[in-house]
């Protein structure tokens, strides 16, 4: 097992940057075996344990991804990027009102969150709370205008609401920015073409 070898001949921080590295590769496998001998060490680990959550969830496994970030919090309440990863996966989940809350959180500790108050938006709209959807993804888009999601996320609150006009300008602008491979272009073309439609 390569991480017990280099446990043996070195110390938890070489463990570690290996374990980042590993996750740099999106090699998911070989970043938890690092992160876990480094918490076979120190079990308190908290940055080896919220870095093996992360890897976790990349890799699809949210249950053992949220009982880190669980962990985590419970060892350090206030780490707001922590909070955006539970939030992060309670909105993969379909928890819509969980994500809500948790993204909250982290906004309290920092206002300044642009993913925490996008993904609070796009929850939002999810939950059917479309006023304060459009609240958050408004403040999203005066920081940064060219945000192809929070557009996206705008747009199809916009839409839910009733608002076609607007919808369809947040919905271009969203095709206009989004890098070439955005999975969720398609499906914008196609919003785009029923709102042209005649009533």
């Amino acid at each position: 097992n390569q991480a017990v070898g280099l446990t043996r001949g070195s110390n938890d921080r070489a463990l570690f940057a290996r374990g980042r590295l590993h996750l740099d590769r999106k090699d998911w496998e070989a970043a938890i075996q690092d992160f876990n001998a480094v918490l076979q060490l120190k079990p308190d680990h908290i940055d080896s344990l919220n870095q093996r959550g992360w890897a976790f969830f990349c890799k699809g496994d949210l249950v053992r991804a949220l009982a880190d970030v669980d962990r985590v919090l419970a060892l350090e309440p206030r780490h707001a990027s922590v909070l955006v990863v539970k939030g992060r996966l309670l909105f993969r989940n379909k928890d819509w009102m969980g994500a809500v809350e948790v993204f909250s959180q982290a906004l309290q500790l920092e206002p300044e969150n642009f993913q925490a108050r996008l993904l609070r938006g796009a929850a939002c709209y999810n939950k059917g709370c479309l006023k304060e959807a459009v609240e958050d993804l408004d403040a999203c888009l005066e920081a940064r205008p060219d945000h192809h999601g929070a557009r996206y996320f705008r747009g199809v609150a916009r839409r839910a609401a009733g608002d076609v006009k607007g919808a369809q300008e947040d919905l271009r602008e969203a095709l206009r920015n989004a890098p070439s491979d955005w999975p969720e272009a398609f499906s914008v073309e196609q919003i785009l073409k029923k709102l042209e439609e005649p009533p």
